[in-house]
């Protein structure tokens, strides 16, 4: 029983001293040593609002974490060795005034790890740098930014990439858009969007990261039930001001 509460105790201040030691990466902005913050910082609001810890604090010796428009894919090594994977779909309100989010957990099978793990290895995508750090990269108002954060046991990195698909004579954003479009097969994001999108309590909601909103065709006793929840919400936003 010591041996066993030693050996616990261990892997405690083992875990602790990893998310204590990491060094934090940030992408540097174009033509200059200052780090990019803005996708940072707004990922980790989104990171505290679905439950989710930071991955310079990661208790893992590897823990990669993969946001892509409406999804946000977990790829992590437990004390055990073993990898585990959870994919989490998620949208925001589309609404006058403050919004909520609404998402929902799934379990990604030990195959579909298997085969990011390959991924990783065999393109080599997390050795790329960030977009703002690659010359040719070129950037817009519209389309998607995909991020990348991934930690060691000694480094925590931050990486962003906006819209591979359209960059020309870049052979980083190539890999990067086949890195995705890859994992998004084999962890069957289209289907389980197909699982997740009847559940959403919202009749409108943004897509990625808000360049245009879906509009769904509800009843209109639905949509009443709808209003009526909002305007709760939205009443329960002023009691939280008023004990401030």
């Amino acid at each position: 029983m010591n041996y066993l509460i030693s050996l616990l105790l261990i892997c405690c201040i083992s875990q602790t001293g990893l998310a204590q030691n990491r060094k934090v990466h940030l992408p540097k902005s174009r033509g200059s040593d200052n780090p990019e913050t803005f996708w940072y910082g707004l990922l980790q609001e989104r990171t505290k609002k679905f439950g989710l810890s930071h991955l310079k604090d990661s208790p893992h010796q590897f823990h990669l974490r993969l946001w892509t428009g409406n999804e946000i894919l977990d790829i992590w090594k437990n004390p055990q060795n073993t990898l585990k994977g959870s994919l989490i779909m998620w949208v925001e309100e589309y609404a006058d005034g403050p919004s909520r989010h609404f998402f929902k957990k799934y379990q990604v099978s030990s195959n579909q790890v298997a085969h990011v793990t390959n991924l990783i290895d065999s393109t080599q995508a997390l050795t790329i740098p960030s977009d703002s750090e690659i010359a040719k990269w070129r950037f817009g108002c519209d389309g998607i930014t995909y991020k990348i954060e991934f930690s060691d046991s000694k480094n925590y990195y931050f990486k962003t990439y906006w819209t591979p698909s359209i960059q020309k004579d870049v052979a980083e954003a190539k890999k990067i858009e086949y890195f995705i479009q890859k994992i998004r097969e084999k962890v069957n994001y289209e289907l389980l969007w197909k699982t997740f999108t009847p559940h959403i309590p919202y009749p409108a909601y943004t897509i990625g990261d808000g360049s245009y909103a879906s509009v769904a065709i509800w009843p209109q006793e639905k949509i009443n039930l709808y209003r009526q929840k909002r305007r709760e919400y939205l009443k329960s936003l002023k009691k939280k001001k008023r004990k401030k």
